[in-house]
């Protein structure tokens, strides 16, 4: 029996290319919570039965899960074009770069967090990667310029230290995390 975690990854690429190999008398069980990541490649076309399915509601309903409450932020810089995609649904990082470096968006973004942990509000910003997850980076030193405690949670940063930002977030020590990736993914919180 192979146990896949996060099994949406196993959509495409090398992941997927070990699934499809294996002799077929071995079980290939696959948990994710986001089993079609993008319409062009759900997961189906590599572990085709579902065992069982949850919706979020569901899970929130349950206790399994927080409650989200996202907060999207128009900052009226069009974004457009059918190249900003790749082939599984993804932003193409190169192509959206501008807007991670844009002033006028950053400082809405920090309005809205400054106005969220102001209110008690843990406050999760997701942030455009490239140029080392500078976005990230920028936010949370310029949270911090304006006495909020926040942290940049990225790919350079160790999983030892991660779990102890996760952890001072949780005990309220933190009040925003950003993060580019990272977060997005296998980190469960109260």
């Amino acid at each position: 029996i192979i146990i896949l975690d996060e099994a949406h990854h196993a959509i495409s690429g090398n992941t997927s290319a070990i699934v499809r190999s294996l002799p077929r008398h071995k079980v290939v069980i696959g948990f994710t919570a986001t089993p079609d990541a993008s319409e062009q490649h759900q997961l189906q076309t590599t572990l085709p039965t579902r065992i069982h399915e949850m919706s979020l509601a569901e899970a929130v309903d349950m206790g399994l899960l927080a409650p989200v409450a996202p907060v999207g932020v128009s900052t009226g810089i069009p974004v457009k074009g059918n190249d900003l995609l790749n082939e599984r649904g993804e932003f193409i990082e190169e192509r959206i770069n501008f807007l991670a470096i844009s002033p006028k968006r950053n400082e809405l973004i920090l309005k809205a967090a400054e106005i969220l942990t102001k209110e008690g509000i843990g406050t999760i910003i997701s942030c455009i990667a490239g140029r080392e997850a500078w976005q990230a980076r920028h936010l949370a030193e310029q949270l911090q310029a304006r006495g909020i405690r926040a942290a940049a949670v990225h790919t350079h940063v160790t999983g030892k230290q991660r779990q102890n930002l996760y952890e001072q977030f949780e005990a309220g020590e933190l009040d925003a995390l950003t993060f580019v990736g990272v977060l997005g993914e296998g980190w469960d919180s109260e």
